[in-house]
């Protein structure tokens, strides 16, 4: 038995080392690559914060599905340019990065899909299941956690799936559960001083402040975690193609 909790202590404290790794190298990327990092995704962040200004005017339910359907793209957009900078170098990205619907785009946004559509229908559907809903959340979480590894392999050109990501994933459970669900609390932590500042500041007769600011850490925030979940499937596959050459990209 102690054998057996000794193991366990082990494969938790690895799992728990990979991901200080992870959270190190995500910040050090980003400090080192701001310039970059703000070129490639300012024009989506923009249109993204413009989306929500005009799904908060409209304020209509079919609204929220049309502007779930347009931030998935922008996202989409954003998390492709994040995914190939850190995996593939700053030559897999034009200026202001990949702004065009290609069949990477179009293969990464069904994946994103499949991924929230069930979380969306899930906050309709709690006032009927809720305390059912509660364990299928949890289930869906530990899912969606290994299977999120397929995202930087699609951004990197791959034509793989969701069972590639379970494979790679085999065993690595909490350490994508790390990644995935803390590694963005940890990054939004960072951002509280500036909310702070904004409700601080910001007029209370006045939402839009509050609502571009948040939209825009939000934002910010999500590429943090893009960039942690590109690491860790560097760590995971050990795929490295930073030397990328500018002559592959026209061809995808």
């Amino acid at each position: 038995m102690a054998r057996y909790s000794g193991e366990f202590i082990q494969w938790i404290e690895k799992d728990d080392a990979m991901f200080g790794h992870v959270l190190s190298s995500s910040f050090n990327f980003a400090f080192n690559h701001l310039g970059v990092l703000f070129r490639v995704t300012i024009i989506p962040v923009i249109l993204s914060v413009a989306l929500e200004l005009a799904a908060f005017s409209f304020n209509s339910e079919s609204m929220v599905w049309v502007d779930y359907a347009l931030w998935s793209v922008l996202n989409t957009i954003i998390a492709v340019n994040v995914h190939r900078l850190v995996l593939m170098g700053p030559n897999s990205v034009p200026t202001f990065g990949r702004f065009t619907i290609g069949k990477i785009e179009i293969w990464f946004w069904l994946h994103y899909i499949s991924l929230g559509i069930p979380v969306l229908l899930g906050s309709f559907l709690f006032a009927w299941i809720g305390p059912l809903l509660s364990l299928l959340v949890i289930v869906a979480m530990v899912v969606g956690c290994r299977v999120s590894l397929v995202f930087p392999a699609i951004a990197m050109g791959k034509g793989v799936s969701f069972p590639y990501a379970w494979k790679q994933t085999a065993q690595k459970t909490l350490f994508m559960i790390l990644v995935v669900a803390v590694a963005p609390i940890v990054f939004a932590i960072i951002f509280v001083p500036v909310m702070a500042l904004v409700v601080f500041i910001a007029p209370d007769s006045s939402p839009v402040y509050s609502m571009v600011s948040t939209n825009i850490v939000i934002a910010y925030v999500t590429i943090l975690a893009v960039i942690a979940l590109s690491f860790a499937y560097q760590d995971l596959t050990g795929d490295d193609h930073s030397n990328f050459s500018p002559e592959a990209s026209r061809e995808e």
